[in-house]
C-alpha cells in the first residue's frame, strides 16, 4: 500500500524552512502577492510598476545584520528609489530620443 503524497512533502518543507534563501523567497513572493492584490482590488494599476519595483528594491537590500542594520539599509534604499523615480516621472516629458 502506498503512502499518501503528503508525507513525501514533509521532509522537503523542512529542508525549505532551515533555507534562508527559500525564506527569503517565500517573503518576496507574498511582497509581490499584496501588492498585485492592492493594485489589482483597490483599482490602482498605474501603481503596480512602481510597487512592484520598490518591492524588489526592498528585497536587493534585504541584509542578514541585526535589525537597526536591515533598517538603515532600507531607508537608504528607498530613499534612492524615491529620487530615481522622481526623476525619471519629471524628466518623462523631455525624451533624449
Amino acid at each position: 500500500m502506498k503512502s499518501p503524497p503528503i508525507k513525501h512533502l514533509t521532509p522537503l518543507i523542512h529542508r525549505l524552512w532551515a533555507h534562508d534563501k527559500a525564506l527569503d523567497s517565500i517573503k518576496v513572493a507574498v511582497a509581490f502577492g499584496g501588492v498585485l492584490l492592492y493594485c489589482f482590488g483597490g483599482g490602482h494599476k498605474d501603481w503596480l510598476i512602481t510597487l512592484i519595483l520598490g518591492v524588489i528594491a526592498a528585497a536587493l537590500a534585504e541584509t542578514p545584520d541585526r535589525p537597526i542594520g536591515r533598517l538603515k539599509a532600507l531607508l537608504v534604499t528607498f530613499a534612492c528609489f524615491a529620487l530615481s523615480a522622481a526623476s525619471v516621472r519629471l524628466l518623462f516629458p523631455y525624451p533624449l530620443l
